[in-house]
């Protein structure tokens, strides 16, 4: 929902849910805020992810909140293969292992102790990409995230900075030359309508043109708190001669 850093519009979709509670997927959405307040309030539920893409990461995983005690509490009896700790051993319902073992905590705690740098850094690495492709960007045949201003607020949202976004038609050929100079660029997500899943084709009611322009035009050019502008500058090198 919180896609590509960017907090969905929760006042609208409030309207529209009504009595029907919101689930956030905040995956990609760590530092991001709506209307000032972070990411990862707006659902009844709310999901992150720690995968090392992520800019805070454990090695993989992720966690769930809520405010709802009842919830908090089904949710760490299924974590736990439907035990209490109480009652070791006795299971009330069919659960999983999905506790978060010590090791991954400890790294996942010493990034959030790094919390504020982790994050300008990748906002410095989305800068060097602006203001190094900035002109080639701004050509009708590009397309990339929305900039915003010097306050990284657009719409009442504040950017999370996961992963540089940018469009091409000519993506694939991009990506394959980016690649054979040993840059991971990669494509963007295939459109749900697009998989083969019984559940998804069913529910197919169009032609989708905005999804599949984006699903077969987007991709992500390597974004890391570790990258020096010398990475960005030969990355970025490299797409110009793609397309000169």
């Amino acid at each position: 929902m919180d896609v590509l850093g960017q907090c969905a519009a929760y006042d609208e979709l409030a309207l529209i849910a009504g009595d029907i509670p919101i689930i956030e997927d905040a995956a990609e959405a760590h530092g991001a805020a709506y209307h000032e307040k972070p990411a990862g309030n707006f659902g009844t539920i709310s999901t992150f992810s720690f995968h090392p893409n992520k800019p805070l990461t454990t090695g993989e995983g992720g966690a769930v909140l809520t405010d709802d005690p009842a919830l908090a509490a089904k949710m760490r009896l299924i974590a736990n293969h439907g035990m209490t700790p109480d009652r070791p051993y006795m299971h009330d319902v069919v659960g999983h292992n999905y506790r978060l073992p010590n090791l991954s905590a400890a790294i996942g705690l010493a990034q959030v102790e790094r919390w504020d740098e982790l994050l300008e850094k990748r906002r410095q690495v989305f800068a060097w990409y602006d203001a190094k492709l900035g002109d080639l960007l701004d050509t009708p045949e590009w397309g990339r995230r929305p900039l915003r201003g010097d306050n990284l607020y657009f719409g009442g949202s504040l950017e999370s900075p996961w992963l540089y976004t940018l469009w091409h038609e000519q993506r694939d050929t991009i990506i394959a030359h980016l690649r054979s100079c040993g840059i991971d660029a990669r494509a963007i997500w295939t459109p749900l309508v697009d998989l083969p899943v019984p559940e998804y084709q069913a529910g197919i009611r169009g032609d989708y043109p905005i999804a599949r322009r984006i699903g077969y035009g987007a991709f992500w050019l390597p974004t890391s708190a570790n990258m020096m502008e010398s990475d960005v500058q030969f990355i970025c090198e490299k797409v110009r001669a793609t397309v000169s």
